[in-house]
């Protein structure tokens, strides 16, 4: 057996091929974690932003709304849009901004938390049955 072959299916070549496959894997299962988060705070850069705004009565640097709406809407889930026009008010912003955040931080939390997030006391109930085994 020639040396270089048996570097490369040797033993410790295995070893760095599981942990590279270890790694990748992990990688793969934190990822839209990793980009609810980062959605998260996103949401929470631009809520601050806008809260002073309201409280100082300050204008946000030019371009700084946009350019954070945008990097919001590259890392956000489809299915939590958001609308932004000149004619909308900071409060209705602020207002789209805390419900698709409150729908990001159930997304993170799991599918054993949804329940807690609906406006249907029936389909409250009997999701509270469900989880809880009654």
């Amino acid at each position: 057996m020639d040396v270089r072959e048996f570097a490369v299916t040797g033993p410790f070549a295995m070893a760095v091929e599981q942990t590279e496959d270890a790694v990748r894997l992990q990688t793969n299962a934190t990822a839209p974690r990793k980009r609810l988060n980062l959605a998260i705070t996103l949401i929470d850069s631009m809520l601050w932003m806008l809260e002073d705004v309201n409280v100082t009565g300050t204008v946000p640097a030019k371009g700084s709304v946009e350019s954070t709406m945008w990097a919001l809407r590259q890392v956000i889930p489809i299915e939590c849009e958001i609308e932004v026009g000149a004619a909308r008010s900071n409060e209705k912003l602020m207002d789209e901004l805390f419900n698709v955040q409150q729908q990001l931080l159930v997304m993170r939390a799991g599918p054993a938390w949804m329940w807690a997030h609906t406006d249907d006391e029936h389909e409250t109930a009997d999701r509270v049955a469900l989880h809880s085994g009654v």
